[in-house]
C-alpha cells in the first residue's frame, strides 16, 4: 500500500509541473498590389507554421487578378522564402509568383514591390495562439489530498 502512496504522490507531482498547452493558430494573409491589384487570401493554420513549399488551399480568398483578369484560386504554394505561386490548378501549376522576401515560421509584415512594382504585395503572419488552461492545481492538490487519506484509512 505505501508504494501506492508513492506512486500518487510522484502523479500529482508530475500533474502540477506540467505547463499550459497551447493551440497555435497561425494565419497568413496576402493583400496584393501593382499587377496582383485586388488579390486576396487568407490562410489559417492550425496546426503552427508551415513548412516551405507548403501547398494549401485559402481559408478566405478573393479571385486572383493578374492584370485585371480574374481566375479562380485552386491553391496556394509558399515556396522558397522569396515566392508565394498562386495557382489555378494545383495539378498544373498556374501563376507564378508574388516576389515577397518572407520567413515563413516567423511572426510579422512583410512588403514587396519590385522594380517596376509588377508583382507586389504585402503578406501578414501573426500568431493566434491562446493558452489552454490545463487542470487548475488547487483541483488535483485538494484531488492528491483525498487519495491520500483514502489510502491512509485504508491502512490503518
Amino acid at each position: 500500500m505505501r508504494k501506492a502512496l508513492w506512486i500518487i504522490l510522484a502523479a500529482l507531482i508530475m500533474a502540477i509541473g506540467a505547463p499550459n498547452a497551447h493551440a497555435d493558430t497561425i494565419t497568413y494573409t496576402f493583400t496584393g498590389a501593382g499587377v496582383f491589384a485586388g488579390t486576396e487570401f487568407t490562410y489559417v493554420s492550425t496546426g503552427g507554421f508551415l513548412a516551405n513549399g507548403a501547398i494549401v488551399v485559402p481559408t478566405t480568398a478573393t479571385d486572383l487578378i493578374l492584370s485585371g483578369t480574374a481566375e479562380v484560386f485552386g491553391a496556394i504554394e509558399f515556396l522558397d522564402p522569396n515566392d508565394i505561386a498562386f495557382l489555378v490548378n494545383p495539378s498544373s501549376g498556374g501563376f507564378c509568383c508574388a516576389n515577397i522576401v518572407y520567413d515563413i515560421s516567423a511572426t510579422g509584415t512583410y512588403t514587396s514591390t519590385p522594380p517596376g512594382g509588377q508583382e507586389s504585395g504585402t503578406l501578414v503572419i501573426s500568431d493566434n495562439s491562446a493558452a489552454v488552461p490545463e487542470p487548475t492545481t488547487s483541483i488535483l492538490m485538494l484531488t492528491g489530498i483525498g487519495l491520500v487519506l483514502v489510502m491512509r484509512n485504508r491502512l490503518a
